[in-house]
């Protein structure tokens, strides 16, 4: 059963893979024959179908496994592109991390003390509204002034974005217990802890699962 499954998986991947070189090929045939023009219309086609802009799928696949120079050493194209993304990969994955850490502390201690939630949340608002593109490049600059790998520095930049969503949809989930639920944990006498970790984490999942994929995307 599983193995006539993976079958199947690897036959649509396959034909998939066959249509998006048919479509490609026969878009980059079209605008060769209509010199770039939508049939019967004069109109632009949005990509150009030169060799440059569009060149063919075998001409792509012969890149992929020529030789390219990394460092001292030489790599096929297609390793040289699973090696990056690779890196990519990681500085996701940290910066995923570290924003998920941050988020769920600054929302535990929001929940805690209210006084902190007074005067944290607003600020953890108002950072969202500086540009990326203007704080990426002072962080990277500040990790290599002060000889830090970029994957440091880049790791920071994602856990600024991922942060975010974590830390407001988790004081959320962490506030949705009703009275009721709260009130009878503290007729048990329930530590703040006990009703941390029995009431309201598991209330919160609701609400932390949808900002855990909005967080994924932006690292």
């Amino acid at each position: 059963m599983n193995g006539g499954r993976a079958l199947r998986m690897l036959a649509t991947a396959f034909a998939a893979v066959v249509l998006v070189v048919l479509l490609w090929e026969g878009y980059k045939w079209l605008g060769q024959q209509t010199d770039n023009l939508v049939p019967g219309t004069g109109i632009e086609f949005l990509v150009s179908t030169d060799d440059l802009t569009m060149p063919h799928a075998k001409d792509i696949l012969g890149e992929l496994v020529s030789d390219v120079r990394d460092g001292r050493s030489t790599l096929p194209m297609s390793l040289y592109l699973l090696k990056k993304a690779w890196f990519t990969l990681q500085e996701a994955a940290i910066g995923f991390f570290l924003g998920l850490v941050v988020g769920l502390s600054l929302a535990v201690l929001m929940l805690r003390w209210r006084v902190v939630e007074r005067g944290l949340l607003p600020w953890i608002n108002v950072s969202q509204t500086v540009p990326l593109i203007a704080l990426a490049p002072i962080v990277v600059t500040w990790g290599r002034l002060n000889d830090l790998p970029d994957l440091f520095s880049i790791s920071l930049i994602a856990a600024y974005l991922t942060f975010f969503p974590v830390a407001v949809s988790a004081l959320r989930g962490l506030q949705s217990p009703n009275a009721a639920d709260v009130e009878l944990m503290h007729s048990y006498a329930a530590s703040w802890r006990t009703t941390l970790f029995k009431l309201r984490l598991p209330a919160a999942r609701a609400f932390l699962f949808p900002a855990l994929k909005i967080a994924a995307t932006l690292s």
